[in-house]
């Protein structure tokens, strides 16, 4: 098949890095991420690196689905049946244009099942265009064989039938009373597309209906093995990534990831598993929607990576019917602040005497605001290590329209809370109004070592520096520290998860190590380095500039 390129210039350095030698010779690349990881752990590293966090809205992303991502030459196929659409890839009216030759947007992740809010809904990344009919026929039905006996409607091309067809049958998409079975063509990138979207988005999932993943994930892995990776969907995979931070769908790259991920003792998926701390320290959450609204908590709760995040009571403040932010008499009309009014979050270490919080160097807490004309006009950001004291963090001013407010994380070192308040003012009327959205902070939990009658001297702890000078070009020291003699490993990944390095590796003894990280021949941008020991896994974020 061929695939038009179409320049996405703000996305072409970071793609690049996805791609080998192997793509110029029509092979598909393949790299195994994080080998010896698997179960929890490796679904955390997974998430960390490949997870988006700014993505396009709805309207948008089927408008770039239409016109660029699954155009070809002109061109749209319903991933079901094959059937073609005429849609232009100069169109400024790219929904109306499929919609009118009766085509929509499928959600391989049903809708209803938990792809209705948030990046969920959006993540091109799941998202495939398809004759409505069709679309409406799967429904909210899992993925599966169905016996031709069994099959209700049969579809391929413009054609529609309730009799089994003659000839072969794998061209046919079947719809049964219990599961939907694609055309043998696009078997296994269904199931890539499903495993990405319980991998990012677990938590809807589970909550819209904690047992659909497990009712199809048996059958997505024998799609998975029987259809594989071809060239088109490793191109359309890129393509999606140049709206989604440069990030393609792992499961593409990796082939292991699902059978590593998903068919372990660790039994992710299951109803009511919320998955366990694992290897990947930096910490993404997200949820949608207020802070409160009718007194109904939407903030992010809940374990994650060894830390409890929960809002906490917002003094004066609450929600109206829209969901926007006031407190009881009305925002402030002065200009000045008023600390009584505020909302906010905590992180807590999940066990204090086992794990510390951190936060390093490019670490970053980001939101989205906006207020109504007369909301208020200011917003300030201030942080607190024991719930008492706090320092400034940032401020801005509120516009009214959403807006993606990103600010560095303070720099802290074994705190086992963080709190974060948020103060707005300056509106010039009682009923204005401002909507916040978390999107992400990032921090790291580190895991302390005990040592009964530890040597003086000696560090207590496995701890990993930040690197130094940093950001640097080309060469940067890395300092680690052992309390105990042991196995190490110390790598380095780029922004997409590719192990660009490895600096350490095989025993060493108790103490101070540093090590120096040449990255000439790597291009800037943003890496990550690991350590790695018998106490588990430390990551931080360097960044080359050259």
């Amino acid at each position: 098949m061929y695939i038009p390129f179409h320049g996405r210039i703000a996305a072409l350095f970071v793609l690049l890095v996805s791609l080998t030698s192997a793509t110029l010779h029509g092979q598909v690349p393949h790299e195994q991420l994080w080998p010896g990881l698997q179960g929890n752990q490796l679904l955390d590293s997974v998430r960390v690196h490949y997870k988006p966090v700014v993505i396009l809205d709805y309207t948008r992303a089927r408008d770039e689905m239409y016109r660029y991502i699954d155009n070809y030459d002109g061109e749209l196929v319903c991933l079901y049946t094959a059937q073609t659409a005429q849609v232009s890839p100069s169109t400024t009216t790219p929904r109306a244009d499929a919609g009118n030759q009766n085509f929509n947007a499928e959600h391989i992740y049903p809708q209803s099942m938990g792809a209705d809010t948030g990046n969920a809904n959006s993540d091109l990344h799941h998202l495939r265009p398809t004759n409505a009919n069709v679309n409406s026929s799967r429904g909210n039905l899992a993925f599966g064989f169905v016996a031709a006996s069994s099959t209700n409607r049969w579809w391929s091309g413009t054609v529609s039938q309730t009799s089994t067809p003659s000839g072969d049958l794998g061209v046919w998409s079947r719809t049964g009373s219990t599961r939907f079975e694609p055309r043998d063509e696009v078997k296994g990138d269904v199931a890539r597309s499903a495993f990405y979207f319980f991998a990012m988005y677990t938590d809807q999932a589970l909550a819209a209906n904690a047992s659909f993943f497990d009712l199809m994930k048996d059958e997505l892995l024998t799609f998975h093995r029987q259809d594989e990776v071809t060239t088109a969907e490793y191109a359309r995979t890129q393509r999606a990534a140049e709206f989604q931070e440069g990030k393609i769908n792992p499961f593409i790259l990796d082939t292991t990831l699902v059978s590593r991920i998903f068919f372990t003792e660790d039994n992710i998926g299951d109803p009511g598993d919320p998955g366990e701390p694992g290897d990947a320290l930096l910490a993404q959450f997200s949820f949608s929607g207020t802070i409160d609204c009718n007194n109904q908590d939407n903030a992010p709760s809940g374990q994650v990576d060894g830390a409890m995040i929960s809002d906490f009571g917002r003094t004066g403040i609450r929600c109206n019917a829209g969901g926007g932010i006031f407190n009881s008499a009305g925002w402030p009309v002065t200009t000045t602040i008023d600390t009584g009014f505020y909302a906010g979050f905590t992180i807590t270490a999940e066990d204090p005497q086992d794990k510390t919080l951190m936060t390093a160097q490019g670490d970053e807490l980001r939101f989205n605001i906006r207020r109504s004309p007369t909301g208020p006009q200011q917003l300030l950001v201030r942080y607190s290590t024991d719930g008492t004291n706090f320092t400034d963090l940032g401020s801005t001013g509120v516009p009214t329209s959403d807006n993606l407010i990103t600010l560095d994380m303070p720099e802290i070192s074994g705190a086992d809370y963080l709190e974060f308040r948020f103060y707005a003012w300056g509106g010039s009327s009682s009923s204005g109004t401002l909507r916040f959205n978390l999107v992400e902070a990032e921090f790291e939990t580190v895991t302390s070592t005990h040592l009964e009658g530890a040597e003086a001297g000696l560090p207590q702890v496995v701890s990993l520096a930040q690197n130094f000078p940093n950001p640097f070009n080309p060469t940067t020291s890395i300092a680690y520290s052992l309390p105990a003699d042991g196995q190490v490993r110390l790598e380095v990944f780029s922004a997409t998860g590719q192990r660009v390095a490895v600096l350490e590796e095989g025993y060493r003894s108790a103490g101070e190590h540093q090590v120096v990280f040449n990255a000439g021949e790597l291009a800037s941008g943003m890496y990550l380095y690991r350590l790695q020991t018998s106490a588990g896994v430390v990551t931080r974020k360097m960044t080359l500039v050259k």
